[in-house]
C-alpha cells in the first residue's frame, strides 16, 4: 500500500490539471478584477504543474531504479502498473471528449485538441515507465524471458493496448508466484 501513496502523482496526474483549469476558470469568472486575480492564478497554475510534472517524473523513473536493485517484486509493480492504467481510463475519455469538441470547433478546437495529446502523451509516458519497472522486475525473477519482459515494455505505451498489457502482465506474474 505504501507504494501506492508513492505512486499517487502517477495516478491523478490526468485529473491534476482537470481541477487546476477549473479552478481558473473559476476565479476568472467570479473576480471584480479579472486581470489581476487571473495573473496571480496563472503563476501558481504555472508553479503547481511544473511541480507536479517533476515530481510524477521523478517518482516514475525511481521505480525503474528500484526494480533494478530488487526493492520490490514483479507481482508489486504488475499490480501498481494495473491500478495506474485503470484508474486512469476516465480521464483518456475525457480527453477523447475534448479531442472531439476541439475537432466540432474547427481551426478553433485545434488548441483544445493539441492540449488532450499532449496531456495523454505524458500520462503514457509516466505510467509506461511504471510497466517497464514492473517487467524488469518480473524479468529478474524469471517470470518473464528477456523477449517478453520487451514487448509488454514497449506494448505499456500503446493506447488501449496498455490496459490490457497491465492487467495480462499482473495475471501472469501472479499466476507465477503461485506456482512457486
Amino acid at each position: 500500500m505504501k507504494r501506492l501513496y508513492k505512486a499517487l502523482p502517477i495516478i491523478l496526474y490526468p485529473y491534476i490539471y482537470m481541477f487546476c483549469l477549473l479552478g481558473y476558470f473559476l476565479a476568472m469568472s467570479n473576480s471584480p478584477d479579472e486581470y489581476k486575480t487571473s495573473n496571480t492564478f496563472l503563476i501558481v497554475l504555472i508553479f503547481i504543474a511544473v511541480i507536479c510534472n517533476l515530481y510524477s517524473f521523478i517518482t516514475s523513473f525511481s521505480f525503474i531504479f528500484s526494480a533494478k536493485k530488487g526493492k520490490y517484486t514483479g507481482k508489486e509493480l504488475a499490480k501498481l502498473n494495473m491500478i495506474i492504467k485503470v484508474v486512469q481510463i476516465p480521464a483518456y475519455i475525457i480527453h477523447f471528449c475534448l479531442g472531439l469538441l476541439g475537432l466540432i470547433m474547427s481551426v478553433w478546437g485545434i488548441p483544445i485538441i493539441l492540449w488532450a495529446i499532449f496531456i495523454d502523451f505524458i500520462t503514457i509516458v509516466l505510467s509506461g515507465t511504471v510497466g517497464i519497472s514492473a517487467a524488469i522486475s518480473a524479468q529478474k525473477e524469471n517470470t518473464l524471458s528477456t523477449g517478453q519482459a520487451v514487448l509488454f515494455s514497449i506494448l505499456g505505451f500503446v493506447y488501449c493496448v496498455d490496459v490490457f498489457i497491465s492487467i495480462f502482465l499482473f495475471i501472469r506474474v501472479k499466476r507465477e508466484n503461485k506456482k512457486n
